[in-house]
């Protein structure tokens, strides 16, 4: 296993395994590209059965549609064994300096907030590192080719529809801060669980011969209950901000329906045309829902 360069920098995870983070770039690259023209494909190809029905032209589109999907899952595997290679050796890397600053004394710390931090805490780490690399292409490349691809097809119609996406984007960065603050508050009691669960398996002997055991399992009980209280609160803040930035979000396919069925009357747009535009802007929408895991993740 590579060695990182500097165990206390982040950064340094990343530039200690520089070969799959170039694979990681272009792969991200390729299939959020190529992402937004296989909607672009499919629209095409609706367009051509409409037209010409079932014959050897819409077979071609079809085949085409087709090699477009493989390479493009292609591509998204690669990005995925990587970047989940990235974090399993990322992980271990971690958690090989937290052992060895523990070895020598660097770290001065109780049992259970040690394991807290060796397992929760840095498994929490990793996949916060691994989901901001992931989402700076699913997210980032993707919803920029998306947008240039509903400017193309129009204008007005692109900026009525996604503004609510920035909006929705910037609930969730207001909310994230209350997010952080509640997992913090969970990781603490998480740590204090963990060293009254050893405290509890160490001196169990001792508590029942001197007769503390119920005083002791009902300290333990009272521990847990307000870990798991904390824990459920957490998880129905970070559902309900998901739900609420999703909504938001989800305003700007009133005027997309409407506008663009108008398009269609029209005979501006065909149907694969408006098909295509809708799928864009739900990856658009679908991103911007997935904004406040993001932010808590990171």
């Amino acid at each position: 296993m590579k060695t990182p360069y500097a165990p206390d920098r982040l950064r340094s995870y990343w530039l200690a395994h520089k070969g799959l983070l170039i694979v990681m770039i272009l792969s991200g690259f390729g299939c959020n590209m190529l992402n937004t023209a296989v909607v672009i494909e499919q629209g095409q190809m609706l367009d051509q059965l409409i037209l010409t029905g079932p014959g050897m032209a819409l077979l071609e589109a079809a085949g085409q549609f087709l090699l477009l999907v493989l390479v493009v899952q292609l591509l998204r595997a690669i990005k995925r064994w990587t970047t989940r290679r990235f974090a399993s050796v990322t992980c271990a890397a971690m958690r090989s300096a937290l052992l060895t600053a523990v070895l020598n004394g660097r770290i001065d710390t109780e049992a259970g907030d040690l394991l807290n931090r060796g397992m929760q805490d840095v498994e929490l780490c990793t996949d916060g590192m691994r989901k901001l690399t992931t989402e700076l292409f699913d997210t980032g490349v993707l919803m920029a080719s998306t947008l240039i691809a509903m400017i193309r097809c129009d204008l007005r119609l692109t900026l009525l529809s996604v503004i609510s996406i920035p909006l929705a984007m910037l609930t969730a960065s207001l909310l994230k801060k209350r997010i952080v603050s509640m997992n913090a508050r969970v990781r603490h009691q998480a740590g204090s669980l963990h060293s009254l669960t050893l405290e509890f398996c160490t001196h169990t002997a001792l508590y029942r011969i001197s007769g503390t055991d119920p005083i002791n399992r009902r300290r333990y009980h009272q521990q847990l209950n307000r870990y798991q209280t904390l824990a459920t609160r957490s998880q129905w803040l970070q559902q309900g901000v998901a739900a609420l930035v999703n909504g938001i979000a989800l305003i700007g396919f009133l005027p997309a329906l409407v506008l663009g069925g108008r398009q269609v009357q029209l005979r501006l747009w065909s149907i694969g045309t408006l098909s295509a535009y809708l799928t864009m802007l739900t990856t658009m929408t679908d991103k911007a829902g997935k904004a406040g895991k993001l932010f808590n993740a990171v």
